[in-house]
């Protein structure tokens, strides 16, 4: 129903299984939403069942890419977020990651590492099992603010921390090279059908390449 605010454009966030559901898209594009900002968390379901994300597991990272085509078929535009660093992720989980990210077709990406926060049984469990690399708080919370949630802070499972955050630094500047930029922009616009829209985002990428390409070689663990 048309309410009584109305605005020109906006963006909202949206769980994944929104983007499977034609009439709420259809809605969304009708009212004035030109970007959904969407958590696809992991590409694997052993990661996703860790992180207790139930509706992304139930809707399969395996549709995710017809998930993101049917999104623009709406003429919507798309930021993925993603969390690595879970203890079910490999070397494989990762690479599958990188796959899906430079392939996927979003227009805006958002990749953090895990982070055990101040307060959280995570952060408790990890302390006693000698696996964080910070201890000083609330000194060290400079480690988790600067660097936007992208400091490894913590010795991973199955990696070492230099890998993850290598991996975490390599994956977001290889999605926000220039070349790359201009390409989303312009499969955007002509799949989208948002010419000003896809200009914009492309704009924002610019500025969010910034995360990964200023990141602070001595904050690597």
């Amino acid at each position: 129903r048309q309410g009584r605010i109305r605005f020109r454009t906006w963006v909202a966030y949206a769980p994944v299984d929104a983007l499977d559901d034609d009439e709420a898209l259809t809605a969304a594009r009708s009212a004035g939403c030109r970007v959904l900002r969407v958590g696809f968390e992991s590409i694997d379901e052993n990661t996703l069942a860790e992180m207790r994300k139930s509706q992304n597991v139930a809707m399969g990272p395996a549709r995710y890419a017809e998930l993101i085509r049917n999104a623009r078929r709406h003429g919507l535009m798309l930021t993925g977020e993603f969390l690595i660093g879970a203890d079910s992720d490999t070397h494989e989980t990762l690479r599958r990651t990188r796959e899906f990210i430079l392939g996927s077709g979003l227009d805006l990406m958002r990749l953090n590492v895990l982070q055990p926060l101040p307060g959280t049984d995570l952060l408790a469990r990890w302390q006693a099992d000698g696996r964080m690399l910070v201890h000083d708080f609330p000194r060290d919370w400079d480690r988790y603010q600067d660097d936007a949630f992208i400091s490894v802070v913590y010795r991973p499972n199955h990696l070492t921390a230099e890998e993850l955050q290598d991996f975490a630094i390599d994956c977001g500047r290889e999605f926000y090279s220039y070349r790359r930029i201009v390409s989303r922009g312009l499969q955007s616009a002509a799949t989208t059908g948002d010419a000003v829209g896809a200009s914009m985002m492309a704009m924002v990428a610019a500025k969010s390449r910034g995360v990964y390409y200023d990141f602070r070689q001595g904050n690597r663990a």
